[in-house]
C-alpha cells in the first residue's frame, strides 16, 4: 500500500499542475493514507478480538464437555459394574426360585401319588368290609328269622365266614373249623342235628365277626378322614409355597429384564 501511494505522488509531482504544491499533494496523500491503513487496522482488530472470543469460548466450552463427558463417564462405568452386580445377584435368584419350584412341585406330585394310592387301597378293604359286613348281617339274620330251609342258611353262613377267612379274620375254633369242613349239600338233617346255630357256637361267633368289622370299618373311616384331611392341609399349604415361589420367580425375572435394558442404556451412552 505504501508503495503504491509513493509512486501515486511521484507521479503526481511529475504531472501537477505549475499552481500546485507536490509536497502538499504528497502529504495528503500519506494522511489518507494514514486514515485507510488506521481504518483497516481497527476493523482487522475487531475481526481478530471476534475471532479470539469465538476460539476462548470454544475453549472454554470443550474443556467443560471433556469435564462433564469424564464425570458421566465414571458414573456410567459405575453404573455398569452395580448392573452387572445386580443382574448376578438376580441370575442367581432365578435359579434358587426355580429350583425350590421345581422341588415343591415334585413334592406336591409324590405326595399326591401316594395319596392316590393309599386312597385306594382303603376304597377296595373298605369294599372287602362291608361286602363282610353284609354278608354277616345277612347270616345272622338267616338264623335267628328261622323263614329260610337250612341250606339257603348254611349256605348264607358259609358265604359270610368264606369272606372273614379271606380277610384274615376267620376264629379257629372247632366249631368254625368243622363247619367250613363239610359241604351241607344233602346233609342237611345231619347237619340239623350236629349243628344247632342258636347253641351259641355258630351264631355267637357270627356276632363277634360283624362287631369285629363294623370296628374295623369305623377305624378305616377315622384313618381315611384323618389322612384325608392332612393331606389336604398339606397340599394347601404346598400350593401355597409353590404360588410364593412362581411370585417370586416373575419378580425376578422382571428384575432381570430391567437390568438387562438398564445395561444396554448404559453400554451405548458409555460407548458415546
Amino acid at each position: 500500500m505504501l508503495v503504491t501511494v509513493l509512486f501515486a505522488a511521484a507521479y503526481a509531482v511529475r504531472t501537477s499542475r505549475p499552481n500546485v504544491d507536490p509536497v502538499a499533494k504528497v502529504v495528503e496523500l500519506l494522511r489518507n493514507l494514514r486514515s485507510e491503513v488506521a481504518t483497516e487496522g481497527h476493523e482487522e482488530a475487531k475481526t481478530y478480538d471476534a475471532f479470539a472470543c469465538f476460539c476462548k469460548k470454544q475453549q472454554l466450552k470443550k474443556a467443560n464437555d471433556i469435564e462433564k463427558g469424564e464425570r458421566k463417564k465414571a458414573k456410567y462405568e459405575a453404573d455398569t459394574t452395580s448392573l452387572a452386580a445386580d443382574s448376578e445377584d438376580e441370575t442367581f435368584n432365578i435359579n434358587k426360585h426355580t429350583t425350590n419350584l421345581a422341588q415343591l412341585q415334585a413334592e406336591l406330585a409324590k405326595a399326591t401319588e401316594i395319596r392316590n394310592a393309599d386312597n385306594a387301597a382303603y376304597l377296595e378293604l373298605n369294599a372287602d368290609q362291608e361286602k363282610a359286613v353284609s354278608s354277616l348281617r345277612a347270616a345272622i339274620q338267616h338264623i335267628n328269622n328261622g323263614d329260610t330251609s337250612l341250606m339257603q342258611t348254611s349256605n348264607a353262613v358259609r358265604e359270610a365266614l368264606t369272606i372273614a377267612d379271606a380277610l384274615g379274620k376267620l376264629p379257629q375254633t372247632k366249631d368254625v373249623q368243622a363247619f367250613m369242613q363239610y359241604s351241607p349239600l344233602g346233609r342237611e338233617n345231619e347237619m340239623e342235628g350236629d349243628y344247632d346255630f342258636h347253641s351259641g357256637g355258630i351264631l355267637d361267633t357270627l356276632g363277634e365277626l360283624l362287631k369285629d368289622f363294623r370296628a374295623q370299618n369305623n377305624k378305616l373311616d377315622a384313618e381315611e378322614e384323618s389322612e384325608r384331611s392332612s393331606f389336604a392341609s398339606m397340599s394347601s399349604a404346598k400350593n401355597r409355597q409353590i404360588s410364593r415361589a412362581q411370585s417370586g420367580l416373575a419378580t425376578e425375572q422382571t428384575k432381570l429384564s430391567d437390568t438387562e435394558a438398564d445395561q444396554a442404556t448404559t453400554s451405548g451412552l458409555l460407548t458415546e
